[in-house]
């Protein structure tokens, strides 16, 4: 017991001593950084120089944690942002597309009232085939349940005529609050609705039902310059769940 007593006593260090330490590892730390600043603040020079540069270094680390806070900020509110690198020769540049997809895709109200009255064998494993058809991606295609009486032909105008329909608005800051409007447009995730596109009327259901191939007018989009600050695009009244695609 006196052994382990002295062995305490030995390594006991009194707590003057130990700010002492803390203070000489900062010391050192501040001396050999390759931080800039730091080593300015304990280069031993004047007052007023120490002063200025501690000030300098306290405002840098300022400056850093409130942009990192606005950015922070800014991923919680809008998740979902397309960023695009610009130089001085193109001046005007598109808004870029974004494609917004429904996670609801039946209106299973429509589809209810079909097979009240609907002559079809199985209703119930009708009703499960449709519903896993919406929801297939490329994913997911093995769980789509099997119904032989609906030929692979058919399976588009099925999810059309039972299509879930979502009509939300958009705006955007550039166009001072003016309404636009979504086209419907097929994608990896199914039917889609695809904003300021050129290329989603030729992934539209009605196009590929035409069959004719032809070069479709274009629509209008609008474009932005540097002048315009940070624009955005609101898409609101929306009754479903969804996700966004950037292009």
């Amino acid at each position: 017991m006196i052994h382990a007593l002295r062995s305490k006593l030995k390594n006991y260090v009194p707590p003057t001593r130990k700010l002492e330490m803390l203070l000489e590892f900062v010391a050192s730390f501040f001396e050999r950084s390759s931080i800039h600043g730091l080593p300015h603040i304990m280069a031993g020079h004047r007052p007023l120089e120490t002063f200025i540069w501690s000030a300098l270094v306290a405002s840098a680390v300022y400056g850093a944690a409130v942009l990192s806070s606005v950015t922070l900020a800014r991923y919680r509110d809008n998740p979902t942002v397309i960023s695009m690198e610009r130089d001085r020769f193109s001046w005007n540049t598109s808004f870029p597309a974004a494609t917004v997809c429904p996670t609801d895709k039946i209106n299973m109200a429509s589809l209810d009232a079909y097979l009240e009255n609907a002559e079809v064998k199985d209703k119930s494993g009708f009703r499960e085939f449709l519903v896993s058809l919406s929801r297939a991606e490329y994913g997911n295609f093995e769980s789509v349940v099997p119904y032989e009486e609906v030929k692979a032909e058919e399976y588009m105008g099925l999810l059309k005529k039972f299509q879930f329909r979502f009509r939300p608005t958009v705006t955007n800051s550039g166009l001072n609050g003016e309404q636009l409007s979504l086209m419907e447009t097929v994608t990896e995730m199914g039917i889609c609705y695809s904003f300021n596109s050129h290329l989603a009327a030729y992934n539209s259901f009605e196009y590929w039902k035409k069959g004719s191939w032809n070069l479709l007018p274009q629509n209008e989009t609008f474009s932005l310059n540097p002048l315009d600050g940070e624009v955005f695009a609101n898409v609101v009244n929306i009754s479903s769940g969804f996700q966004v695609q950037g292009t």
